[in-house]
């Protein structure tokens, strides 16, 4: 028989349930762009890292600066 790969969900629900808080990724605008949730369910650790790359951060195209952020779930 096959294994299935836990959900998302599943894995935000496990980690809470060890008390392991989970964190969100969310791209804050510098204009009137409404931020939005990229990622969720990281650790501390992954979010982060996540956020300390120098990709998570930049200029759209109509020149609206922007940057990823975490937030505790």
């Amino acid at each position: 028989m096959l294994a299935t790969l836990p959900t998302n969900a599943q894995i935000i629900a496990a980690r809470q349930q060890d008390d392991e808080q989970t964190y969100s990724i969310v791209r804050f605008y510098s204009g009137d762009t409404p931020k939005e949730t990229v990622e969720t369910g990281l650790t501390l650790a992954e979010a982060q890292d996540h956020c300390s790359n120098p990709k998570t951060r930049g200029t759209t195209s109509l020149g609206e600066k922007w940057f990823d952020g975490y937030t505790a779930e």
